[in-house]
């Protein structure tokens, strides 16, 4: 049976379920009455063919082995049947099967018979049939065998297919067992995946927003007409702009749908998700696992692959994991997309190296015969364009600008946004009539000046203090008006962090201790230097600051900063990935309480390097 994940049910599967539980209730209610049939050994064979069901209901594997085993079971099956029925045939418990047919005609229709095996309605009647059955077996005397060698003759064949089809489902087996040892070898993360935890924080889409660009992402993505349609499209936008939320949202839509291929969600902070070295690894694991078509050809190449090692230069990985593999299928395959999100995201060492791997993408992403498409999303990085824009891309590219989207369009999503999240706070419509509300909702979208994740902190700071909802409506605008007053070049993002710290963190109106004050720098500290997430039990054992002071101000800081409170070990992840970065820059975070100053953290640094980690 093979490993691989199977997360889809298909038609296919669910017959074959039929076939095996039907003819396992058909044993199970024949085999008392095979006994008095005058083949010699009649019940026993019912009885471990009904093992045999049981084996293969429990290993089967969604493949053609397990159909033909089923199929060959279920003759047999229908065999001892009809040598019941023909030696059966001078039986006079008439009565008995009257009553169990009255109990049958109590199944609700129209559900078939094996549809109400599945209905617990149904069950405590089913229970009372097959009783029934037994009982009435159990009295039944053979009269006459007529036809019964030739019977015997038939049933002596089926049994040798039931035979050779479970051998063919065991090797069948251990092939797909050696398949599944051979795919894990791959240095892969199964992390990196849209699925995946650690991104649940951009599985923020709202149903009506984003129409446009993302059925123009559908529409390529499902296209087989490789010449209209370039096979990479990249997307670019500024921080906070929701691309991550337009790939994940993607990636769901085309999973449903059986194009989704593989996917690769960059992630600051975490080190396997923010190097170059296990994305086509990754790609290719989840090839294999999620097209049967592509499977044989990769697995075939991880064979040749990994006898040079599992830890390979990228360009190899590309070329023998992907590429080669993939140029032998056939041309009218449908599209698949590959998704790799926030490329900008990567360490900076691995930065170097975006711009090779993109190069010798767009390069060998020509040689596929069928529709592969490639999803790429990046802030607009200078080495990330230049890749983009170089003469051997062209043709091959397609680039949208996040930015280049009408402002109208973007408000418009971000009203919504922010109307229907605010509609469901029961206390919103409360404390505002109506036509404040939609004031208050109009000012948030033109502050959020094109930004997603503004919207999305004003939600979080709002859900955040529900008894408290009115005075932090008033300090998201009367704050941030003083504030654009004293410091005109800070963004309405900035100002928007620096409200939710300040209401978080209400320092001087409540007198905070010096210990307090120290503990959150250094939290914060670790939180916008360390190139890895680190846990709360992590910075107790290298900071000395207790968990529970810790998980108090990652609570406080629930608007800003991702924390499980229920589990000291989980890595303590920014939101977004400009709040790390918003902490370090004095002209950005100007209240100095909250600033975090590199060379002031020395120790901290010393520290976290002495243990391994990076700064």
């Amino acid at each position: 049976m093979s490993c691989l994940p199977v997360f889809r049910r298909h038609n296919r599967e669910e017959i074959v379920d039929d076939i095996l539980h039907g003819t396992l209730v058909l044993l199970e209610t024949a085999g008392d009455g095979l006994s008095y049939a005058p083949i010699q050994g009649l019940d026993t064979a019912a009885s471990a063919l009904s093992s045999i069901v049981k084996m293969i209901i429990k290993t089967r594997d969604n493949d053609q082995t397990a159909v033909e085993c089923a199929e060959a079971v279920n003759e047999l099956a229908a065999l001892i049947k009809e040598t019941m029925q023909k030696t059966d045939s001078e039986v006079k418990s008439v009565q008995k099967l009257d009553e169990l047919k009255d109990k049958a005609g109590k199944l609700k229709e129209p559900s078939p018979f094996l549809r109400c095996l599945r209905s617990e309605q149904n069950a405590k009647i089913l229970d009372s049939i097959k009783e029934g059955i037994t009982n009435a077996r159990s009295n039944f005397t053979v009269q006459g065998i007529v036809m019964v060698e030739l019977l015997q003759i038939q049933m002596v064949g089926k049994i040798e297919d039931v035979g050779e089809a479970v051998q063919r489902m065991e090797q069948a087996q251990r092939f797909s067992q050696e398949e599944e040892l051979l795919a894990r070898r791959l240095p892969h993360r199964n992390e990196a995946e849209y699925r995946s935890a650690i991104n649940s924080t951009k599985n923020g889409y709202l149903q009506g927003t984003r129409v446009e660009l993302l059925g123009d992402l559908e529409a390529w993505a499902k296209a087989e007409n490789n010449v209209s349609h370039p096979p990479i499209f990249v997307l670019t936008g500024a921080a906070g702009t929701g691309k991550s939320t337009v790939a994940y949202e993607l990636a769901r839509r085309l999973e449903a749908n059986s194009n989704l291929g593989a996917s690769f969600f960059f992630v600051r902070g975490d080190a396997d998700l923010s190097t170059t070295k296990f994305v086509f690894p990754s790609i290719a694991y989840q090839l294999a696992r999620s097209h049967p078509t592509l499977r044989s050809f990769i697995l075939d190449a991880c064979r040749e692959h990994l006898a040079h090692g599992e830890t390979q230069d990228i360009d190899f990985q590309l070329n023998e994991l992907i590429i080669e593999p993939l140029k032998r299928i056939s041309a009218d395959h449908a599209p698949i997309t590959i998704i790799l999100d926030a490329l900008d995201e990567c360490t900076e060492l691995a930065l170097e190296r975006i711009p090779r791997m993109l190069y010798i993408l767009m390069q060998r992403s020509r040689n596929i015969p069928f529709p592969l498409r490639i999803l790429i999303t990046t802030r607009p990085e200078l080495q990330f364009e230049d890749a983009f824009m170089s003469v051997k891309s062209d043709g091959v590219t397609k680039m949208l600008r996040l930015q280049d989207i009408p402002r109208a369009v973007v408000d418009h999503d971000i009203k919504l946004y922010l109307d229907t999240n605010l509609t469901h706070l029961r206390e919103f419509g409360q404390a505002l009539p109506a036509a404040a509300q939609s004031k208050f909702i109009d000012e948030l979208t033109r502050r959020a000046d094109g930004l997603f994740i503004y919207a999305t902190t004003v939600i979080r700071i709002l859900r955040g203090d529900p008894n408290h909802l009115l005075e932090n409506m008033d300090s998201l605008l009367v704050d941030t008006a003083g504030a654009a007053e004293d410091q005109p070049d800070l963004s309405e993002l900035d100002r928007l962090y620096l409200v939710a710290l300040k209401h978080a963190f209400p320092i001087r109106s409540l007198g905070f201790p010096k210990t307090v004050k120290a503990a959150l720098r250094d939290v914060f500290g670790v939180l916008a230097l360390l190139q890895d997430h680190v846990s709360a039990l992590t910075i107790q054992s290298l900071l000395n600051i207790p968990v529970a002071d810790t998980q108090s101000i990652l609570h406080r800081a629930g608007a800003v900063i991702f924390s499980d409170p229920e589990d000291k070990n989980a890595p303590i992840r920014p939101l977004h990935a400009s709040f790390p970065q918003f902490l370090i820059d004095p002209d950005r975070c100007t209240d100095g309480d909250f600033c975090v100053s590199p060379s002031a953290q020395h120790g901290l640094h010393s520290n976290m390097t002495s243990c391994g980690w990076t700064t």
